[in-house]
Order: structure tokens, then C-alpha cells, then sequence
């Protein structure tokens, strides 16, 4: 699903001059919702998808769209419901006195199969490339490359605590009575978030050796929403060690109030994460 950047983006900030021109850049294509735009004089203005979506390249413009295997259960549903189709008229008697009926089967077989390509067709679209062992091979080398200095990084995240204790940020005039009351929660959500990028990290490579086309599927998808994760995991971490360092007295209240909501969301798919980690 393709929509256009004018109905899903916010203007984030404005910097200095580039040697650009009318250009749309994302900065993390396919993953991320940022991106940057460069005018006809040369300002850049960085830009931002709604939440949810993904900023996407195409040459020198972007769109917003849906992250990679976002319909991919969608598709496996109904790959589902085909196969069934499919196993039911192979156990259909052959209709030996009836070569017309027989053809009717037959071309309903064939019809069927058709669609099951064009689903299977669809569902690569979706994910991004082939499905397959090796696909999966790639995109578990991808995760291990990002989760490699997560540690280190996202450690950084359980002190967004300190900033929320300074008095700048909890000035009344800073913050709603509603920021005020969020904040105190934060550690709880920081810390689940800590615990599902840590335990991403640990987790053991799965065994590909028995899966089927479904099994792929879903295994494909899952790493890609453990990508996404730990990518957010690290950009949050990177961006409250920015808060982190700034002299007390300057942290800016809107800066915390975005990395709250961030943490929030960020949470929420932690705790899918952690789930079957507690059952």
C-alpha cells in the first residue's frame, strides 16, 4: 500500500545549507519513518512519517508506507484457505463417466494454483525478497549486526530517569498535569524495553532444517519485527544519551515529552516480545 508523504509526515527541525536540491531522502529506507528534505535553496528539513508507517526511496522521492511483512498474516491466511481448496479436490473421486466433469476439476485445480502463485508472489512482496532458509540466514546476520553493541547502548536508556528528575522538565509551567503524571512510569516501560533488547540479543538462532513455506514465512516476518525493534531500541538509546549530556538546567521538555511517547511505544511491543518469555 503506497500513500503519499503530504498526508503522513511531521516537520521535526530545520538546518543549515547543503549542496542538494529538491530532494527527498530517507534515512533508514524501509525500516525507519525519518527522513530529510532538501529545498531548491539548499535547506534541509527533517521530516517524519506518522507512527506506524516506514519512509520508502523511490529515486530522488520518498513515500510512507507499511513496514515490510506488515500483511504478511494476512497472506498466509489466505494461502491457508487455498491449500485446503486444493487438498480437497485432490481427494475428489476421479469421475471416470464423466470426462466433462473431470475437466471442470482439473481446470479448477489449475486455477487454484494460480492463485496460490500470485499469493506466494505477494507475500515476497510484502517481506521484501525471496522466502526461504537463505533468506532467513541474511536477515538473522542483519540482526546480529545491529544487536551487537545494543548492550552498551541501550544501558543508556534506564538513566532517562535522572532527566526526569530535573527540575526543568517537571517544571508545571514544562509539562501538563498529564506529562507530569506519565513520567514517574517511565522507568517500568525503560526497563521492559531494556529486558526484551537484551534478551533479543541472547536469543538462539532458530533450527531451519524441518520448516515449511508457512513456518519461513512467519520466521522471516518475526525477524523483521525483531529488527525494527532493536534498531528503535538503539535510536532511543542514542537519543537520550544526547538529553543525557546536555548541561542540567537545558533539557528541553518537548525533547522528553517525544522520548516518552517513544518509550511508550516501544514498551507495548516489548511486551509482546517478552510474553512467551513469562508463560
Amino acid at each position: 500500500m503506497k500513500v503519499t508523504i503530504f498526508a503522513l509526515f511531521l516537520v521535526s527541525s530545520v538546518f543549515g545549507q547543503q549542496s542538494c536540491s529538491n530532494q527527498y531522502t530517507c534515512k533508514n529506507n524501509g525500516v525507519d519513518r525519518e527522513f530529510t528534505y532538501c529545498n531548491k535553496d539548499g535547506v534541509v528539513q527533517e521530516l517524519s512519517c506518522v507512527d506506524g508507517t516506514v519512509c520508502k526511496q523511490n529515486k530522488d522521492q520518498v513515500f510512507c508506507g507499511w513496514p515490510r511483512g506488515a500483511y504478511a498474516q494476512h497472506f498466509l491466511d489466505e494461502l491457508s484457505l487455498l491449500n485446503l481448496q486444493v487438498s480437497e479436490l485432490n481427494v475428489f473421486p476421479t469421475p471416470t463417466e464423466s470426462p466433462e466433469l473431470a475437466i471442470q476439476v482439473s481446470s479448477l485445480l489449475k486455477f487454484i494454483e494460480g492463485q496460490i502463485s500470485d499469493v506466494k508472489s505477494r507475500i515476497e512482496e510484502d517481506i521484501g525478497g525471496p522466502v526461504g532458509t537463505s533468506a532467513i540466514a541474511s536477515e538473522i546476520s542483519v540482526l546480529d549486526v545491529i544487536t551487537s553493541e545494543l548492550p552498551l547502548d541501550i544501558a543508556t536508556i534506564a538513566d532517562l530517569t535522572e532527566i526526569t528528575a530535573t527540575s526543568d522538565v517537571t517544571d508545571p509551567s514544562n509539562l501538563s498535569s498529564t506529562d507530569g503524571n506519565n513520567l514517574p512510569e517511565l522507568t517500568g516501560d525503560l526497563n521492559m524495553i531494556t529486558r526484551a533488547a537484551s534478551f533479543l540479543v541472547k536469543k538462539q538462532k532458530p533450527s531451519m532444517e524441518t520448516m515449511d513455506y508457512d513456518k519461513q514465512v512467519q520466521m522471516q516476518r518475526d525477524l523483521l519485527n525483531e529488527i525494527r525493534f532493536v534498531s528503535d531500541a538503539a535510536k532511543l538509546a542514542s537519543d537520550v544519551s544526547i538529553e543525557l549530556n546536555k548541561p542540567k538546567g537545558k533539557h528541553d521538555a518537548k525533547n522528553i515529552r517525544e522520548l516518552a511517547i517513544d518509550i511508550g511505544h516501544l514498551a507495548e511491543i516489548a511486551e509482546d516480545i517478552l510474553e512467551p518469555t513469562s508463560n
